[in-house]
């Protein structure tokens, strides 16, 4: 069963902010956490080099629970934290789990992952290919590769079975959403240029690697 809920390709919020003179970057910024929660979906704002949440806990909780789709708190987030990345809230909050190819080189280590060898590797596993379903390229090179829930199914972030440098984002994760970029100026960007696309069910052989 597939999913309706729908990104959005466009703004429909406009940030309007006298007091504040936004650069190109966290316009565009502020206006992807706009779409989203104006897509029903939970965020938070993300320190732009470490990834780490920028939400200190208070009486509300942590970043869990101070995530919020509400314009007039993601907006005084980003006043505060005008470089901020987004953080998108895995599991209930999308009713899905994210895979995280992590490709790309490794600062530490210097190892280099090649995102067609980890996906080939992948599909050779559940014994076919990847849906089509919402991809969001990394700035190191990989990829987030979203999938819905499985009916009766919470999925954690717990990879399972599944190769090395194949991470799951899933109830109680998150992960940083297309429209963020770091510091170095490495973007997180929608892999599909479509107006929408469903959010496809994941293959039975990947949910039962992840079992």
């Amino acid at each position: 069963m597939q999913i309706e809920t729908q990104i959005p390709s466009f703004s429909t919020h406009q940030v309007d902010n006298p007091r504040r003179e936004w650069t190109p970057v966290q316009y565009g910024t502020l206006q992807a956490a706009l779409d989203l929660a104006q897509a029903g979906f939970r965020i938070f704002p993300c320190n732009h080099r470490t990834k780490a949440p920028l939400l200190r806990a208070n009486g509300e909780g942590g970043w869990k629970e101070q995530a919020s789709c509400d314009v007039r708190r993601i907006r005084h987030w980003w006043h505060k934290f005008p470089n901020a990345m987004i953080g998108l809230p895995t599991g209930t909050n999308i009713n899905g789990f994210v895979l995280d190819l992590d490709a790309g080189v490794n600062a530490k280590t210097g190892e280099v992952v090649n995102l067609k060898e980890l996906r080939s590797q992948l599909e050779t596993m559940i014994c076919g290919p990847l849906p089509q379903t919402w991809t969001v390229n990394t700035p190191r090179g990989g990829q987030h590769v979203y999938f819905a829930m499985p009916a009766g199914l919470l999925l954690g972030n717990s990879p399972g079975s599944l190769p090395k440098h194949i991470d799951v984002r899933g109830e109680g994760g998150y992960v940083i959403a297309a429209g963020s970029v770091r510091n170095d100026g490495g973007c997180y960007s929608w892999e599909l240029s479509l107006d929408c696309l469903a959010l496809a069910p994941a293959p039975a052989t990947l949910i039962k690697l992840l079992t």
